[in-house]
């Protein structure tokens, strides 16, 4: 999968990694090839299974303002001029300033999609995958997810002053990547 390769060079690229076409043939052999793609069906259901609760927030907390609460001589001071409580989130985009959503934000948490539909149901046809159709979508973003971390993972292990992702960096990140 050439298109493969070319995002991760980019990814890496990005990073301001170096890699030689050789070991990036190498790295993207082993990742087609690797259990993070073989399981991801599997660590999808498993999360798709185990993942429950959750918490509400009061819109206050996001800025806006639902009439619940108000200022009274008991409680606390909900007044614009309390330092306690956080600033309204004035962006109207995604990523909003000041909300949450690591992964949105850049840096080492961004996610980078390597993966599209298409690509799937072609490794789903090769037999490397295997999920449901109507769960395509959660399987691409956890396996966009899963390679963006092992990707950062590879460039931590990479110490050497130019950057340079060698065989033996590969290497690691292979064995991790049969677990």
């Amino acid at each position: 999968m050439d298109k493969l390769q070319n995002k991760i060079k980019l990814y890496i690229d990005s990073y301001n990694y170096k890699i030689s076409n050789e070991n990036l043939s190498l790295l993207t052999e082993k990742i087609l090839n690797s259990n993070l793609i073989k399981n991801n069906n599997k660590d999808y259901e498993y999360l798709k299974n185990s993942t429950t609760g959750g918490s509400n927030l009061p819109s206050e907390y996001f800025g806006i303002n639902s009439g619940s609460y108000g200022d009274s001589n008991t409680g606390t001071n909900t007044s614009a001029t309390n330092n306690a409580i956080r600033p309204e989130i004035t962006s109207e985009t995604f990523p909003l300033n000041g909300g949450a959503c690591l992964s949105c934000m850049g840096g080492s948490n961004k996610i980078f999609s390597f993966f599209s539909n298409k690509d799937l149901q072609y490794l789903k046809s090769e037999k490397k995958m295997d999920f449901k159709n109507k769960e395509i979508k959660q399987n691409k973003e956890l396996l966009n997810s899963k390679l963006s971390v092992k990707l950062q993972d590879l460039m931590k292990m990479t110490k050497n002053k130019n950057n340079m992702i060698g065989k033996v960096h590969i290497s690691l990140l292979n064995k991790e990547m049969k677990k």
